[in-house]
């Protein structure tokens, strides 16, 4: 069934004068209008699917980011660690140099 104004018209003037019809086929024809389609209701569906998807793909992002964090926080922890061995061997270094300059 076609919702034009001019099809609604023909069909209510049979029983409503041309007025009238007139009046009520713009009236339903506006109302449908208004109405929300299942297309759009497709639509809106995709556009939550595709929000759903990203929000995935965030929370995997973060995910990863986290476990790199923490492995830079690990492997900076091994650096700090290697710099205090390196200072201590320098130190010993030094005390070597000193005990051997003295003999």
């Amino acid at each position: 069934m076609s919702l034009s104004i001019e099809n609604l018209t023909n069909r209510f003037e049979k029983v409503f004068t041309p007025r009238q019809a007139e009046t009520l086929a713009t009236a339903i024809h506006d109302a449908y209008a208004d109405v929300a389609k299942a297309s759009d209701f497709s639509e809106l569906k995709a556009v939550v699917q595709q929000i759903a998807d990203a929000q995935r793909d965030l929370a995997q992002a973060q995910r990863d980011l986290a476990q790199a964090q923490g492995r830079t926080e690990a492997r900076l922890e091994e650096l700090a660690q290697a710099q205090r061995d390196l200072a201590q061997a320098q130190g010993r270094t030094e005390a070597r140099l000193e005990e051997l300059a003295q003999a």
